[in-house]
């Protein structure tokens, strides 16, 4: 698929609105696997709303963002951490992000689930056309992502998520710079 560069701090795009709208005409497509979380948030302005509009679903891979999202991760990673080739996770943008999850990890704690759950929960709540697609290192972890699906947020938490990781909060991406 193509990528579609925006400003420096904005996530590429794998494809773009206008292409998903050409190949659906030519084929019609059922589902999207896109990268999507609260701190990828690129595909909100166009390509999401032009999914619903052609009825395809999006399945949203990286709900926590390689990571980010845990509450597990400080600052500096280590040397040999595969992380140190994405923008996000270096230097002041590290910094800078781990800041908004501490946001993410009091909400956590205050509702009872851990950072990952109420990470893959934001996804889920983002309408009927979203699915996450949640993977994980260890199956010890599929009670918990299990009972993410659960969760129910209260529109003041609906909008503490929305404001703290509204798109372009997170600095930095996940795509190699060529």
């Amino acid at each position: 698929m193509l990528a579609s560069r925006k400003r420096k701090n904005e996530v590429s795009l794998e494809i773009t609105a206008d292409q998903l709208r050409k190949a659906n005409s030519t084929y019609p497509i059922r589902a999207l696997e896109i990268g999507y979380s609260l701190a990828e948030r690129g595909i909100e302005s166009e390509l999401l709303p032009a999914a619903k509009e052609l009825g395809i679903s999006i399945v949203a891979f990286a709900g926590t963002a390689e990571g980010l999202l845990t509450g597990e991760l400080n600052a500096p990673l280590a040397e040999n951490d595969y992380r140190n080739h994405f923008s996000r996770f270096k230097g002041e943008n590290l910094i800078h992000n781990l800041k908004k999850v501490e946001v993410l990890k009091q909400l956590a704690k205050d509702k009872g689930y851990s950072p990952p759950q109420v990470a893959i929960a934001w996804v889920n709540a983002q309408g009927e056309n979203v699915m996450p697609l949640v993977s994980m290192s260890r199956r010890s972890r599929l009670p918990e992502n299990i009972t993410a699906m659960d969760i129910v947020f209260t529109p003041e938490e609906m909008s503490t998520l929305n404001t703290t990781f509204a798109p372009g909060a997170i600095l930095g991406g996940t795509y190699l710079q060529r």
